[in-house]
C-alpha cells in the first residue's frame, strides 16, 4: 500500500481489491462510518459539509472517505476536502476511476450509485445506505 500526498497537504491511500479489510481494520471494535463520494457528485459534496459539522459536535465520530475517483483527480479531490475542513481525515482514493472490481470489493451488490454510506457497528456488521444521509440518520446511529 502507498500514500499519495498533494500539495494541499492531504494524504490519501490507494483503494486496491483487497484494501477494505486493511481499512477496516484500523476500527477494530468500533463503530465507523465509511462514506463513498465523488467529486462529479454534487449531493456527495452536500454529504462532506454534513460530516464536517456533525463531526465538530461528535468529537469521537469514527468516519472514512473513500473517493471513487482516481489519483489523477487528486488535486480536485483536495480542493473539495479543504473547502470542507477534512484534509486531516483518514481518505481512500480507488487505484482506478470508475472501476467494477473495486466496486465489488466494497459489496457485490452495490452497482456504483453515489452518495454510497456504509454503518459499521462494533462487531463490524454493516448496512449500506445509497443516497445522500440525514443529520438524524447519523446521529441517532452515533447514539446507539
Amino acid at each position: 500500500m502507498f500514500l499519495f500526498a498533494s500539495n494541499v497537504l492531504s494524504q490519501h491511500r490507494i483503494f486496491e481489491h483487497n484494501s477494505l479489510k486493511e481499512l477496516e481494520s484500523e476500527f477494530k471494535g468500533k463503530q465507523f462510518l465509511l462514506l463513498l463520494w465523488s467529486t462529479e457528485c454534487p449531493p456527495c459534496r452536500d454529504e462532506l459539509k454534513l460530516i464536517k459539522m456533525i463531526s465538530t459536535v461528535h468529537p469521537n465520530f469514527n468516519f472514512v472517505l473513500l473517493s471513487t475517483d482516481a489519483h489523477e483527480q487528486v488535486e480536485e479531490i483536495d480542493s473539495i476536502l479543504a473547502v470542507n475542513q477534512l484534509v486531516t481525515t483518514s481518505s481512500w482514493l480507488f487505484s482506478q476511476k470508475n472501476s467494477v472490481k473495486l466496486r465489488y470489493a466494497v459489496d457485490p451488490d452495490w452497482f456504483g450509485e453515489l452518495p454510497r454510506s456504509y454503518f459499521y457497528d462494533e462487531q463490524h456488521r454493516r448496512k449500506g445506505i445509497s443516497g445522500k444521509l440525514s443529520k438524524e440518520l447519523i446521529v441517532n446511529w452515533l447514539e446507539m
